[in-house]
């Protein structure tokens, strides 16, 4: 064997077998006085380590020596927007080798990258990334006794090696696009029931009072939704129980009509108190998506403010199978269940345009012609249109929703199909909706104003109904109203039933009842609607009534 390769061999054997020596120490800087120790067999390394942490104002540095594997030397940051921790490191590989104080080698200046972060209201701050903070994390953390989710920026180091990251912090994940770590933001989760303020109202209409949410909720949320149709806008207030999961902004946009939501959610009692602001532009931000407007799908639209995704959905809202076409917030196509029920098959995109794949809306044959508009009252411009051939009459409609002492009544014409033509009344308590309809089967036909037929009288039936406190509310039933319904409704994450008053109609082809809806029963007795009532959760009730007002 060559004379130098067994020097060699010797020379590995005899390192291998012996274990490496490294400075020991951990202190504030300038008092780190290292003393000499023998590493154990699994250290490789010796590391030299700065670890620079800010809250707030106060910072505070560390500095250790110590012996190490050199999977763990690498320069990191975590940063958490109320706290920030930079690590810097170097490592040796020969005895005693780690004397050095190491500076901090991280920068402090921001690189162009936003991420959300927690600050114990909200998960939707915007956070500006410094120095080689490249990627977006959530985490959750049991360091106090209550389970809170913490989002920052961090270092792709950490994303690549996530036992890198400070101790107390699990299910990290990573992502790379600007604001990419929107979803599920939670603060805290209590284990006893949180107290809320409750209310539903037009602006300005909304008294709160105070609720016990469910064991499923937690957070209280505050919202302002914003529904505009054309010229028209309608401003609902809601403060309810509700999940974190369900705490975002978003708008989507079908070009038709726009709905807005913003929240603020918070985790102590009572903390919903206030009214949430308008927080989403109405400015143009450069990108277009197509709609569509009851003739074709490819119509360009302008999207506004945070709408930064096209979107594709088909709706059942109306007896007619109906592709919708427009912008979306980032938030819907993270989590569709945050879009207004009724819509399903919901895909996004994020090129200019890029929701043009089979768009219809109708399919065309020699077919009837109708009036279509929508509007509230007045404000109802027809246009022809021409149906597709599935719709076999021409409909004129009239919806009164009411909440509270606020009433809004709609004036809609369309192409239909005639099993939907029918009056009909949706009564749970917190709100009515009355449609008044007329149907015809020749072009044009439908041209009239329909009058509301639908009595506001009690007729001396009543049901149960749930207040949000509970589903033993006894509620007089009004004009045609001559059944008691049950239903569940998924129009929030929690599992939702409401109770009230119906017509007939609804109860004899329960698809005419306003979306989102499922399991719908009804019975004729007096307050034979009792059985296995659950708390009603308030807040997206704003979602099918303003959609049920604007296309049933």
């Amino acid at each position: 064997m060559d004379l130098n390769i067994c020097i060699v061999l010797l020379c590995t054997l005899f390192a291998g077998g012996r274990s490496l020596k490294c400075n020991e120490c951990i202190d504030v800087t300038g008092s780190c006085v290292s003393k000499e120790t023998t590493c154990s067999s699994a250290a490789n390394t010796c590391a030299s380590t700065r670890v620079v942490t800010t809250t707030g104002e106060t910072t505070s540095i560390l500095q250790t020596k110590s012996c190490n594997v050199i999977q763990n030397c690498r320069n990191v940051s975590f940063n958490f927007g109320v706290l920030r921790t930079k690590l810097s490191m170097e490592c040796c590989n020969t005895d005693l080798c780690n004397s050095i104080n190491v500076p901090d080698y991280i920068s402090d200046s921001p690189n162009g990258k936003q991420c959300y972060y927690c600050d114990g209201k909200s998960c939707l701050n915007t956070l500006n990334c410094l120095g080689d903070e490249d990627y977006c994390i959530t985490a959750t953390t049991n360091i106090t006794s209550l389970s809170t989710t913490v989002k920052g920026c961090t270092t792709k180091s950490i994303c690549d090696d996530v036992s890198q990251a400070p101790s107390g912090f699990m299910g990290l994940s990573c992502c790379q696009g600007n604001l990419c770590n929107g979803v599920r933001s939670v603060t805290q989760t209590y284990g006893r029931s949180l107290k809320c303020n409750e209310c539903i109202g037009v602006t300005g209409s909304c008294v709160s009072k105070e609720t016990t949410c469910s064991s499923a909720a937690n957070t209280c949320a505050s919202a302002t939704v914003v529904t505009t149709n054309g010229d028209t806008s309608v401003t609902m207030e809601a403060k309810t129980c509700d999940v974190i999961q369900s705490c975002g902004n978003g708008s989507l946009n079908f070009g038709v009509f726009r709905s807005k939501v913003s929240m603020q959610c918070c985790n102590t009692d009572l903390c919903n108190s206030i009214n949430v602001p308008d927080y989403i532009s109405n400015s143009a931000n450069g990108k277009q998506c197509y709609y569509c407007d009851g003739k074709n799908c490819l119509n360009t639209l302008n999207c506004l403010g945070d709408e930064d995704y096209c979107i594709t959905a088909t709706t059942n809202i109306t007896s007619l199978s109906t592709t919708v076409k427009g912008c979306t917030t980032k938030s819907i196509c993270d989590e569709v269940s945050q879009a207004p029920p009724g819509f399903m098959d919901l895909s996004c995109c994020q090129e200019n345009l890029c929701n043009v794949v089979k768009s219809v809306t109708q399919t065309y044959g020699r077919a009837l012609k109708c009036n279509e508009c929508i509007g509230v009252t007045g404000s109802c411009v027809s246009k022809e249109t021409t149906c597709s051939s599935a719709a076999n009459t021409c409909a004129s409609a009239t919806v009164v929703t009411t909440i509270g002492d606020t009433s809004v009544t709609m004036e809609a014409k369309t192409c239909d199909v005639i099993q939907s033509c029918g009056n009909g009344s949706f009564n749970v308590g917190v709100f009515r909706s009355k449609v008044s309809m007329q149907c015809c089967n020749t072009d044009l036909c439908n041209s009239i104003n329909v009058p509301d037929y639908i009595s506001n009288s009690g007729n001396g039936k009543k049901c149960y109904f749930c207040d949000g406190k509970s589903c033993w509310n006894t509620l007089n039933c009004l004009g045609n109203e001559d059944y008691c319904i049950k239903a569940t409704t998924n129009i929030t994450s929690l599992p939702t039933t409401v109770k009230g008053c119906t017509t007939k109609s609804i109860c004899d082809d329960v698809s005419q009842a306003p979306s989102g809806f499922m399991g719908l029963s009804c019975c004729q007795g007096d307050l034979c609607n009792g059985a296995k009532s659950i708390t009603q959760n308030l807040l997206f009730l704003s979602w099918p009534l303003f959609f049920y007002i604007l296309i049933h």
